[in-house]
């Protein structure tokens, strides 16, 4: 290059410019790219969630109208009515757990499992209404009973409401994970989940975020 053509190019204010101009423009179009992918794989894993979490929901529905089959009616959620029908349809118990800490999560496993205890799940699923996987049971709270939570997320348990749906049903989770409650049914009853957070929401009911809920009306 001539000494001519080298002091053109330096004395050229434009060719600074355009050249950052270019450089920006590349480093945008990569982020956008890459926020799209982010975005994209982000919606994909709450799809795949809520379509997984659904089929769940929709066979412990099928399990709980099992459940009414064969003992006359639905767990009830209010906790006395609860105790009275328990001491009416369960066998004899030997594990002597107390039935009163039974919450929303705990009272859906107890009865589709053959009122089994969190023990008790490890090495007995025969009879149970439901096909439960022993590596999704917990006991967040300690208290002998089970939870169980979805296959994906595996954070927040499944949460079994009957009707009627009054104000003061909830549950809330022991780490801290929110309130649950049952949404606006006509249905008898109503199971719910956590979104793909793994959070309920702060039980106001206007902050459900993506909950799910299932009732016999909808999962047919």
């Amino acid at each position: 290059m001539s000494l001519e053509t080298q002091e053109t190019v330096a004395a050229s204010p434009d060719t600074g410019f355009w050249t950052r101009a270019v450089i920006v423009a590349a480093v945008l179009f990569v982020a956008g790219g890459f926020a799209f992918l982010l975005v994209s794989v982000s919606r994909v894993t709450v799809d795949q969630f809520s379509a997984g979490t659904l089929r769940e929901m929709e066979q412990l529905v099928a399990a709980v109208q099992k459940y009414k089959d064969r003992h006359g009616s639905y767990p009830p959620s209010k906790q006395s009515a609860l105790i009275e029908h328990l001491g009416s349809v369960m066998p004899p118990r030997t594990d002597y757990l107390d039935l009163m800490q039974l919450d929303a999560a705990e009272t859906l496993v107890f009865c589709l499992s053959g009122f089994r205890s969190a023990q008790q799940l490890r090495s007995d699923l025969t009879g149970s209404l439901y096909p439960f996987e022993r590596q999704y049971f917990v006991d967040l709270d300690r208290d002998g009973f089970a939870e169980y939570v979805p296959h994906v997320g595996k954070k927040a348990p499944f949460v079994y409401f009957a009707a009627p749906f009054t104000d003061d049903l909830q549950y809330e989770h022991p780490l801290g994970r929110g309130v649950a409650r049952p949404f606006p049914s006509s249905d008898a009853f109503q199971i719910v989940s956590a979104g793909s957070d793994g959070k309920y929401g702060d039980g106001s009911g206007k902050a459900l975020h993506d909950n799910l809920s299932v009732g016999p009306s909808n999962a047919e």
